[in-house]
């Protein structure tokens, strides 16, 4: 980070557009190992390990969603999250630090993931378990973090998608602490809120919102985990204690905010919480001190350190010890075996192995683009080729390079364990035998088996050999042949660095490289004086874009007092290189300067540049922005849309800051629940708005009525908001609106009679309310009256039809069904959904013959009914029957009526074997939902990809016989 200036004095800000300069190792293609398909194994092992509800993306096939119902007896949704190695646990402890180094992997090696095309698939790993996380924090102080009892799931042997053992789930609370459970929690939020910045900044905000509830949490209520969750301690007891976890959290919170209040914390309780003080060649799921002092390490060699640099020297010169007793150079060294791998235990001892692996691997890249250069051990100096050396050396070991000849890698390679200890690989998928299987069944025909397992536990990591490279491929040898995610999770990074390199290392001098930008990554610029501390100045790159051939960045600036109780005043900021405008600043005779609502910066206050004019900006969902992010955003003199739904720190007060936008033609704030009567009459000021969006936030009457000033509105959102018929009739005056959402509203009949008024209104929404008829609207188009009591959709009585194309009525009554539909014309609709609706038959479809999605799921017609959907079936492109009373044999007689339909939901109803030949009979086919119907072939339900492609090669204008059909199909009808 660049500091400069005094506290008084003046700022200079240089190259903008300058790329930051990066040191890395040189490297030469070489090497036996395939470590790109090493690394998609390992990544793929993850989906294997999935709890909850699977996605049709999966790529594991043989397993299927389970714990469906986990935590439904303690009132929380805990569906999803990782089961941790082969039982069917939910330990939170071991998750939460296999997801914070499957994060630190991506942020470290993230480019070379992209380049093996496996950073999605790593991405979507860090998201399965950080989903979960945010579901087992529903409160500030409170963290769920065990579902199930691994006592009785161990006198168990059954696939995850048969258990009957308890799912009870334990939780830390204020009465009952777990600082070390939190705080690694907190850790693995703040490292995944890095990982996700980029591509969902509010998903990312989010999980900094929960990381730092669970930091002040964890902190707060000081306590071990295992005291309060006491049915974890023989299985994941926190022997080392909460320190280690405390100082982890702290800094994975710096490295994701840059709040100098989280280095603070690392550095003043380092000695109290043991980060300067222990020194260890152990790093794993309990014992975070090494992985501390590596980050801390970073912080320093990067010059991120300021104040702090003698405390984060203390935690480097401990993970030098690590590094130097990891590769024999240190005075206390980790043992090795005779074939060089490095031992700990014999219990699962790969998980220290590709631990400290990644340890070594980001340590020896720090030093080298520092600068720093070799680590000097007692036994002698050890540069980072050296250790990188190591590295492969450990993997390679891992991989089959071991006196066994054996990858410790499950799929990988020739010979790989094949008994591995995991109840559901063992046991034959319920998706080719769906007979339950019982504990003791398990045990007796599965356990024991001395074949190898019927599923592949593919990429999965052992536990692997003892200290001779011995080792046992039994599934009863569970102390090695039981794999875990945190024996994966640290190996992705090196794999993905060795992968880059084709597995050579050559030893060279560092080569200077310029470094393509990376979107939302933080660079400092370099230019400035290293004895500068009062200003700090940060670069981030915040979008790209390209136009003919050339690559353009958008970049922000921040500028940060951050001295200690002094204020900055007369500030200047020079800048070179840059194009394009700059907003946040005002131009001066030399440079520029704050914006002159901004005389002077307080310490700890930061000034926000923005380079280029932008039209548009979207901040949904971030919880940082509040009244002084507004108030940089009204320097946007070009602005035409701005978006900030689901800001919750968005207030009355705040939106003051908009009322000068001349320009600004759609604002967003719905769910920005502080904005009342007063912040409307703000934006009412507003007059160029054409689209305004305020629902469900705090508006009344009052605030309602203050929106008639801004007459050019053509959509208008007051979903969720309690005003009445007074508000409504205020709001005449918006002739051009189009657009009307007031579902939730209080209005009534009379109030809905002033609609007549909006000669434009093509599309209303006036769900869940009071409203039982509508005046008619000549020029609607789609109408949402869903929960509503429907008398008819428009008052008839001068016999005019209008043209809907589009009508939701989901969970209506209604009195006549005749009246409903009297005033529609019926070739208009092309899109009607009644699902839920109270209606059993469907005569009054009569002539809507051009309707294209037909919705009536959840509805109460009977099979006789289904003759309608034939007389209009010829347009029909989507049609969901899901949890109705229909029938096998009503679907006869559609057959053959509907030769556009795509879409057919059938879940939950009562169709058999007999309905596949009907549906075979619709040719255009592509999606089909047969889920919780009353098909008994298990083979059926599986053969649904051959069905479709089958449907995909049919003719529109022939009909299909069973013989046509793909043998599996055939054979059961």
């Amino acid at each position: 980070m660049a500091k400069n200036g005094g506290a008084h004095g003046a700022a200079t800000l240089f190259g903008l557009l300058a790329l930051a300069s990066m040191v890395k190792l040189g490297f030469v293609a070489g090497g036996g190992h395939d470590y790109a398909m090493a690394l998609r194994k390992s990544i793929l092992y993850f989906q294997a390990q999935r709890s909850g509800v699977l996605p049709p993306n999966q790529r594991v096939s043989w397993r299927a969603s389970s714990g469906l119902f986990d935590g439904k007896a303690n009132g929380v949704d805990l569906v999803g999250g990782y089961y941790d190695a082969g039982d069917n646990v939910k330990f939170g402890l071991p998750m939460a630090f296999t997801v914070t180094m499957m994060s630190w992997s991506i942020l470290e090696y993230g480019k070379q993931m992209a380049a093996a095309g496996e950073l999605r698939n790593a991405m979507d790993a860090v998201k399965w378990g950080t989903d979960y996380f945010i579901k087992a924090h529903p409160e500030p102080d409170v963290l769920y973090g065990e579902v199930g009892d691994g006592d009785t799931d161990h006198s168990c042997w059954q696939r995850p998608e048969d258990m009957t053992t308890s799912r009870q789930a334990f939780r830390v609370d204020p009465q009952h602490p777990g600082s070390d459970l939190a705080a690694e929690t907190a850790a693995a939020m703040a490292a995944a809120s890095i990982v996700f910045r980029g591509t969902y900044p509010g998903y990312a905000n989010l999980l900094l919102v929960h990381s730092k509830q669970l930091f002040e949490f964890a902190d707060k209520y000081r306590g071990k985990y295992d005291a309060s969750i006491t049915v974890a301690r023989n299985y994941y007891g926190s022997f080392s204690g909460y320190g280690d976890e405390l100082l982890w959290a702290a800094a994975w919170l710096f490295e994701a905010t840059e709040d100098r209040s989280y280095l603070e914390y690392l550095a003043g309780n380092g000695e109290a919480l043991g980060g300067t003080g222990w020194s260890i060649n152990q790093f794993g799921w309990d014992v975070k001190y090494p992985g501390v002092q590596v980050l801390a390490a970073k912080f320093l060699l990067q010059g991120r350190a300021g104040d702090h640099a003698a405390a984060l020297q203390r935690y480097r010169q401990n993970a030098e010890f690590f590094v130097c007793s990891c590769v024999g150079k240190g005075a206390v060294n980790v043992a090795r075996t005779p074939g060089g791998m490095m031992y700990h235990q014999r219990w699962n001892n790969l998980q220290f192995v590709t631990s400290a692996s990644f340890l070594l691997t980001v340590y020896a890249d720090f030093a080298a683009i520092s600068g720093r250069g070799a680590v000097h051990c007692p036994a002698g100096a050890a540069q980072p080729f050296d250790i990188l050396k190591f590295v492969k050396s450990q993997v390679n070991y891992i991989l089959g390079d071991n006196p066994r000849g054996t990858s410790y890698m499950v799929g990988y390679g020739a010979s790989y364990p094949r008994q591995v200890h995991h109840r559901g690989a063992s046991i034959v998928s319920i998706k080719r035998d769906p007979s339950f299987v019982s504990c003791q069944e398990g045990y007796s025909s599965w356990y024991g088996r001395e074949a190898g397992n019927p599923n592949l536990l593919d990429g999965a990591v052992v536990g692997g050999p003892d200290e001779y490279d011995d080792f046992a491929d039994e599934r009863d040898n569970y102390e090695q042949t039981e794999a875990a995610t945190y024996n994966n999770a640290p190996l992705l990074g090196v794999l993905a660095r060795l992968a880059a390199s084709c597995g050579g290392l050559k030893e060279e001098e560092y080569e200077q490289e310029t470094a393509t930008p990376v979107v939302n990554r933080t660079s400092s610029s370099s230019s400035l004086p290293a004895t500068a501390t009062a200003i700090g100045i940060e670069q981030n790159v915040t979008g790209t874009w390209a136009r003919r051939r050339r690559t353009y960045y958008r970049y922000a600036v921040t500028v940060t007092n951050r001295s200690r109780g002094k204020t900055v005043r007369e500030l200047h900021l020079g800048v070179s290189g840059l194009r394009g405008r700059l907003w946040g600043l005002e131009e001066a005779r030399y440079g520029y300067v704050p914006p002159r609502w901004l005389p002077a910066l307080r310490p700890g206050r930061s000034l926000r540049v923005f380079q280029h004019s932008v039209e548009e900006i979207d901040l949904s969902g971030h919880i940082a922005v509040d009244a002084e992010w507004l108030a940089y955003l009204g320097a946007f003199r070009y602005l035409r849309v701005l978006k900030l739904a689901d800001c919750k720190n968005v207030n009355s007060s705040a939106v003051w800051a908009l009322s000068g936008m001349r320009t600004l033609k759609e604002l967003d704030l719905s769910r920005c629940s502080k904005i009342s009567d007063a912040g409307i009459k703000h934006i009412a000021s507003i007059e160029s708005l054409e689209k305004l969006h305020v629902s469900q936030t705090g508006l009344t009457d009052n605030g309602v009525m203050a929106i008639s000033s801004l007459i050019n509105l053509r959509l208008l959102d007051l979903g969720g908001v309690r005003f009445t018929d007074k508000a409504l009739r205020s709001l005449q005056v918006l002739t051009q609106l189009e657009h009307l959402d007031i579902w939730g509203s209080e209005i009534t009949n009379e109030g809905a009679s002033v609609l007549i008024a909006f000669t434009s209104l093509s599309f209303l929404n006036i769900s869940w309310t009071r409203v039982t008829c509508l005046p008619i609207l000549p020029t609607l188009r789609c109408l949402n009256m869903s929960n509503c009591t429907i008398h008819s959709i428009c008052n008839g009585e001068f016999q005019v039809l209008i043209h809907l194309e589009k009508l939701i009525i989901s969970a209506a009554s209604f009195g006549n069904i005749d009246e409903v539909f009297s005033s529609i014309l019926p070739s208009s609709l092309t899109y009607l959904d009644m699902s839920s609706c109270s209606s059993s038959n469907l005569y009054f479809l009569g002539n809507m013959r051009n309707l294209e999605h037909l919705d009536l799921s959840y509805s109460r017609i009977i099979s006789d009914a289904i003759e309608y959907i034939a007389n209009i079936g010829m347009n029909l492109k989507f049609l969901s029957l899901s949890n109705s009373e229909v029938t096998s044999q009503a679907l006869c007689v559609l057959a053959g009526t509907v030769p556009s339909l795509t879409t057919l939901s059938l879940a939950h109803t009562k169709i058999d074997d007999s309905a596949l030949l009907y549906i075979s009979m619709m040719p255009s086919l592509r999606i089909l939902n047969l889920s919780r119907t009353c098909i008994k072939d298990e083979r059926i339900k599986y053969s649904k990809e051959e069905m479709m492609e089958l449907q995909h090669q049919a003719k529109s204008n022939s009909s299909m016989h069973v013989a046509q059909l793909p043998p599996e199909l055939r054979r059961s009808v």
